[in-house]
């Protein structure tokens, strides 16, 4: 089996999860993915996008192994309103 099939057949993965306030259960979901994820023999990251967080979340995600990325700030709010903004021809 070359490389190219090997690929194929188990490409490389990352798993995306936007996290808020979830410092309580993210060390236990970072560690369900990566015990789906190396059963089933994938190459993968875990990266953390931390919308602003004010508990530990960021801190947990690092000390399970995620990259984790910070807004600093919570914006999921603002998306949602330019979202529905745009959908109703606002913007």
């Amino acid at each position: 089996m070359n490389a190219q099939t090997n690929c194929e057949q188990h490409p490389f993965v990352s798993v995306i999860m936007p996290a808020f306030n979830e410092g309580k259960s993210i060390g236990q979901t970072i560690g369900e993915i990566v015990s789906v994820m190396t059963a089933h023999g994938f190459s993968f990251e875990v990266i953390v996008v931390d919308d602003g967080s004010t508990d530990a979340t960021f801190e947990e995600a690092l000390r399970c192994g995620a990259l984790v990325f910070s807004n600093g700030e919570n914006r999921a709010r603002v998306t949602v309103c330019v979202r529905d903004w745009i959908r109703l021809g606002v913007m």
